[in-house]
């Protein structure tokens, strides 16, 4: 897969969604990243935020970063390539009884 880093200003617009003031333009990449990474600690705690960034920062594209941040923020799923996380209450599946 080629991946292609994401620019300052699509990280950027990536910090606004979880910013509530206007997010004021990064002059690199790098202080971007920097800033959406605290957004995203604050927002969800250092673990789960480290590895959200982590996912959403090793996108191939800026769209694929986007639905990323939209599964965290939306369904709390900190995994690159899985459907929502489970619902931590959801009952198991119980072993049905086998008749022969």
């Amino acid at each position: 897969m080629n991946t292609k880093s994401l620019t300052a200003t699509q990280i950027d617009t990536l910090a606004q969604r979880l910013s509530e003031t206007q997010v004021v333009a990064s002059t690199s990449a790098k202080k971007a990243g920097d800033h959406l990474a605290r957004l995203l600690a604050e927002q969800i705690g250092n673990d789960r935020g480290a590895l959200a960034f982590t996912s959403i920062m090793t996108a191939a594209t800026a769209e694929q970063a986007e639905a990323r941040l939209t599964l965290v923020l939306d369904y709390g799923n900190t995994e690159p390539a899985n459907e929502a996380a489970p619902e931590a209450n959801e009952p198991k599946a119980a072993n049905a009884p086998v008749i022969c």
